[in-house]
């Protein structure tokens, strides 16, 4: 399932415009905060179903 958001979230990266110095930056960051989020959801699993 990790690798299906991680799919999604790849592509939509990659329709972002990258002419610029600063576009690529921006997409940098926006990869970056994806894979924060799914490290989060990844650990969030086990540690609720544990509850």
């Amino acid at each position: 399932m990790l690798r299906f958001f991680r799919q999604i979230r790849k592509r939509l990266v990659e329709q972002l415009p990258t002419g610029q110095a600063g576009n690529k930056v921006r997409t940098y960051f926006l990869y970056a905060i994806g894979e924060i989020l799914l490290v989060m959801i990844g650990i969030s699993c086990p540690v609720r179903d544990k509850l």
